[in-house]
């Protein structure tokens, strides 16, 4: 399912489980959890 939003995620762990999930573009912020 592609998601045409972009989802910010924290980090690179975040992005690989959505990228898992669904084909979508993500923003990483390097927080921290």
């Amino acid at each position: 399912m592609k998601i045409k939003e972009i989802i910010v995620v924290e980090g690179k762990d975040d992005t690989a489980a959505i990228k898992r999930a669904v084909d979508a573009d993500t923003i990483e912020t390097s927080g921290s959890a």
